[in-house]
């Protein structure tokens, strides 16, 4: 992080991530490389205001190349009122455990078998958020937040899927995460602080979400 120019503080980092996983119920082991660049500017271009814009090249051993950007805008209205708001691109890849074509895992208390799925694609995402922000520079402090999340290829526990014909496998129903395809998110937040005394300060907050999936089997659920 560095403040090389007038008025703008850069963010520029990687990031690289080996996984391993060996399976106890089978006597195989996997293993992954991703790696990623990012970098991030913000701009304050005036005394009110502040843009930053950032994006992350992600490549992934199974998946290839990804490329996430993000844009966000503050604006200090008054001493007292800030607006917030931005778009961001967000990219999900299943880990290792996921893409693990036996079975992974146990759940339910030893009820419950989860087996992987190979097919996974990664998820992917577009998040838009407006907000404004709330101080009255005498300790009370409150922010609202509305926010709208499209997904493509969500991945989500699918339960009782019918799987035959795969190795190590018995036939028969499991839990397995699957690509749903499109769905949304959006909702609201609220947050508020009140420093009454001193040494003693009260504060809560409150999130309203709602999901719908738009495509697939199970259009129109959550």
């Amino acid at each position: 992080v560095s403040q090389f120019w007038n008025n703008h503080v850069t963010t520029i980092g990687g990031q690289y991530r080996h996984s391993k996983l060996e399976d106890g119920i089978a006597p195989d082991r996997f293993k992954q490389e991703a790696t990623a660049v990012f970098a991030e500017n913000e701009w304050r271009f005036h005394p009110d205001f502040a843009l930053t814009l950032g994006g992350r090249m992600d490549r992934h051993q199974t998946f290839g190349s990804h490329f996430s950007p993000r844009a966000y805008l503050v604006w200090n209205t008054t001493d007292s009122w800030t607006l917030k708001g931005g778009v961001s691109k967000g990219y999900k890849t299943p880990d290792l455990n996921a893409l693990h074509s036996g079975i992974n895992g146990v759940t339910g208390q030893g009820t419950t078998i989860t087996v992987g799925n190979p097919d996974l694609k990664p998820e992917k995402s577009t998040t838009s958020e407006l907000a404004a922000y709330y101080d009255n520079l005498a300790g009370f402090n409150a922010n609202a937040t509305v926010f709208h999340t499209k997904f493509k290829d969500k991945i989500e526990t699918v339960k009782d899927v019918q799987i035959t014909g795969r190795p190590g496998v018995t036939d028969g129903l499991y839990d397995q995460g699957q690509n749903i395809g499109e769905a949304v998110t959006r909702g609201l937040e609220l947050a508020a602080r009140w420093q009454f005394l001193d040494n003693w300060a009260i504060s809560g907050n409150y999130t309203y979400t709602d999901s719908e999936q738009k495509k697939g089997d199970n259009r129109g659920a959550p």
